[in-house]
């Protein structure tokens, strides 16, 4: 009787494969937050530079009549 052969794994990955991919996964995660939070920083800028301007340039006084 032959003893049953143990397949090998078709591709063996090293160790630095799987820290290598989690470490560029971790990366995009906390690119994507860094970039999120740039964007709600630059968010409330607007908002008060909008609050700004609009007393002085979207209010337009109406025009004095003298009908006497």
């Amino acid at each position: 009787m032959t003893k049953p052969r143990v397949k090998s794994p078709r591709q063996k990955k090293s160790r630095t494969y799987y820290y290598f991919w989690s470490f560029m996964a971790l990366t995009v995660f906390f690119g994507q937050l860094y970039v999120g939070y740039g964007y709600r920083l630059m968010h409330g800028s607007m908002l008060d530079l909008i609050n700004k301007v609009d007393g002085v340039l979207l209010h337009v006084e109406e025009p004095k009549r003298n009908f006497l």
